[in-house]
């Protein structure tokens, strides 16, 4: 059974190291102005406008009762196979904060940055999907509680309700 699981862990490493080193780069949405919109300025804010409003009214309708208003204080991240992934964590979600920051200062010309592709890509694609399995690592890799912990002393930042430091950086 153990031979069965490594085969297809390798067959699916190979698969997916074909898959990635062989693409192309696709032409993405978000990247270019506004002048590039395939219909006119009008159209995207009133169709943007009534999406906004018919996403609320139909969230008032149908969840008319806050279901998801448990504590979001961090589960424990590693065990005996990962003792210092909280930490490599961290310091991935910081470093990644950093570079989008600094590129954005430093970028006098207004020429490409890799700000839009981490904040495009990684934290509105990687982050929420691989949330789905792996469950709210977003606690863990989150730059604002790495701050925090680094200011305040405290390691791997306060509960919620004492993240006054976040706070006051928003």
């Amino acid at each position: 059974m153990r031979r069965a699981g490594v085969r297809l862990g390798s067959t699916s490493l190979v698969a997916a190291t074909i898959i990635l080193g062989t693409a192309a780069p696709a032409a993405a949405h978000g990247f270019g102005g506004r002048a590039d919109l395939p219909v006119p300025v009008s159209f995207f804010i009133v169709g943007a406008g009534i999406a906004i409003v018919v996403s609320f009214v139909a969230l008032a309708v149908l969840w008319p009762e806050p279901s998801l208003q448990h504590s979001l204080a961090p589960r424990p991240i590693g065990g005996r196979w990962l003792p210092g992934l909280a930490v490599v964590l961290q310091v991935v979600g910081l470093s990644g904060f950093l570079l989008v920051v600094l590129a954005g200062v430093f970028n006098s010309d207004g020429g490409p940055t890799i700000s839009p592709v981490l904040v495009w890509v990684y934290f509105w694609l990687v982050v929420p999907f691989l949330g789905v399995i792996v469950g709210n690592w977003w606690l863990s890799i989150s730059p604002w509680r790495s701050i925090q912990a680094l200011a305040t002393g405290s390691g791997s930042g306060a509960a919620p309700d004492r993240m006054f430091f976040s706070a006051v950086m928003s």
